[in-house]
C-alpha cells in the first residue's frame, strides 16, 4: 500500500510540473501579442516548444 501511495504522490507532482510548464509556455507565447518582432517570436515559440517536450 505504501508503495501504490508513494507513486500517486509521485504522479500528482509530475502533474503539478506539467501544469506549470504549460502554463509558462503559455505565458511566454502569450507575450506581448503580435507586436513582438518575428524573429522574437520564433524564439518564444521555440522555448514554449522546448518547455513542453520534457512531458511528451
Amino acid at each position: 500500500m505504501n508503495f501504490v501511495s508513494q507513486r500517486i504522490k509521485e504522479l500528482q507532482d509530475e502533474n503539478t510540473d506539467m501544469k506549470t510548464a504549460i502554463k509558462n509556455a503559455h505565458a511566454l507565447l502569450k507575450g506581448r501579442g503580435m507586436t513582438t518582432p518575428a524573429h522574437q517570436r520564433k524564439t518564444k515559440e521555440n522555448r514554449a516548444k522546448e518547455i513542453l517536450s520534457r512531458f511528451i
